[in-house]
């Protein structure tokens, strides 16, 4: 039986299409366990204060703000 589209994109950060793991989800995503953004795409206290559950955050995006993504820590 094969896996459905939404299956698969239920396991991947809606932002940056990243597999997420299930605990990852669970901890931090929305009520029905997806995460809207992750580690790969975002940085740790703004998901801590909510976007992988798709909150809005008043710290600055890495998006908008390229300099504070996690491998530029590097």
């Amino acid at each position: 039986m094969p896996l459905s589209l939404t299956l698969s994109d239920e396991r991947r950060c809606q932002h940056c299409n990243e597999h997420v793991p299930q605990n990852f989800r669970r901890v931090y995503g929305d009520k029905h366990d997806i995460a809207h953004r992750c580690f790969a795409c975002d940085s740790y206290i703004r998901i801590s204060q909510g976007t992988a559950a798709g909150l809005s955050v008043h710290v600055p995006d890495p998006d908008e703000y390229s300099y504070r993504r996690r491998e530029d820590l590097r």
